[in-house]
């Protein structure tokens, strides 16, 4: 009697195991993995992965899981949205062009010109270029044109040790083309031999003699310059 009570116990676990499997067989099953993801058990014996559904924002948007991606991987992300490393993939969103900053559009420029030296663009406010010798600087400041005349006042820093007493400067002031304007020597700093109070002293800054120039008025020039002569005393 007892053993006939065990095999009953085995063939309704027979049974019921049979009927889970046919159960499982007749339709799909939603299985999570360890690493979180969902795949489906098909029919066949098969599976896949689930696949979220990514809501167009408009019917002539493209869905972000069929947009093509050159030579890069797409990898899902928990919102759907397609992510893809190397080239960049837009939303659908114009992109503002890149601006470049105020600052940028009052720098100076180099010109394209046949003509050597600093360029002077009088009545602009632009500095003409600075230059120094033996401890003197001199800065060629803004220039200006007025009566058929072009001056660029200059300014003088003695850095050396010793007292300055001569500053004497070569320059030659061109056109567009290269051509020759004016050539000129200037006196920008005189003293007076054995008056102290008159000598350019080391350390100081000092305002130099304009340039003067008598030239036709040209929307620019250029300007080289070179200190030829510092006197020390």
């Amino acid at each position: 009697m007892r053993i006939n009570w065990q095999i009953f116990i085995k063939v309704a676990i027979a049974s019921l195991l049979f009927g889970f499997i046919q159960f499982v067989q007749a339709g799909s099953m939603i299985a999570t993995l360890p690493d979180g993801r969902e795949v489906i058990l098909l029919e066949d014996n098969t599976w896949r992965f689930v696949t979220p559904q990514i809501e167009s924002s408009s019917p002539d948007q493209a869905s972000a899981a069929t947009i093509p991606s050159t030579g890069n991987v797409a990898k899902g992300t928990a919102t759907g949205a397609a992510v893809v490393t190397g080239t960049a993939i837009t939303s659908g969103k114009a992109t503002a062009p890149a601006v470049p900053s105020s600052g940028a559009a009052n720098a100076p420029t180099k010109m394209a010109s046949s003509a050597k030296g600093d360029l002077v663009a009088p009545d602009t406010g632009r500095l003409v270029g600075e230059y120094q010798r033996s401890g003197v600087v001199m800065v060629a400041q803004s220039a200006s044109y007025q009566d058929g005349r072009l001056t660029i006042p200059v300014s003088l820093r003695n850095e050396g040790t010793d007292s300055v007493i001569l500053v004497e400067v070569a320059t030659i002031l061109r056109n567009d083309s290269g051509e020759v304007l004016k050539r000129d020597n200037h006196v920008v700093w005189t003293s007076i031999k054995r008056m102290p109070e008159t000598y350019f002293r080391p350390g100081t800054e000092k305002e130099g003699k304009i340039l003067t120039f008598t030239v036709p008025k040209l929307e620019h020039y250029f300007l080289e310059t070179d200190i030829t002569t510092v006197e020390r005393w």
